[in-house]
């Protein structure tokens, strides 16, 4: 088995990050944004860390916070093409992750 860490894992591991991020306060499509940019961020720091990283895994309210009321309002969802999730994409890109 190779390290946790990534300093000497296998070339045939899967290195997974699971970050355990906190829910955000969302009130408008600019803190989607703004979690958007965090998330990104985040990809890349944790990437450094563990740089035979594979894989990273936020969790499914991390973009758009729990409070499920605003969620009926068209311009708090997002879809697969929407400029946030090309964001996600590049950051994913840029550190050779999946997320």
């Amino acid at each position: 088995m190779g390290s946790t860490g990534s300093v000497s894992s296998w070339e045939e591991s899967l290195l997974v990050a699971a970050v355990q991020y906190p829910v955000p306060v969302v009130s408008g499509p600019e803190d989607i944004m703004t979690n958007v940019d965090r998330i990104c961020k985040a990809v890349a720091a944790t990437k450094a860390g563990y740089p035979g990283l594979d894989l990273v895994v936020f969790p499914e309210y991390s973009t758009q916070g729990l409070n499920t009321a605003i969620w009926s309002y068209d311009e708090m969802l997002l879809s697969l093409d929407s400029p946030e999730v090309d964001k996600y994409r590049e950051a994913c890109r840029k550190s050779k992750v999946w997320g």
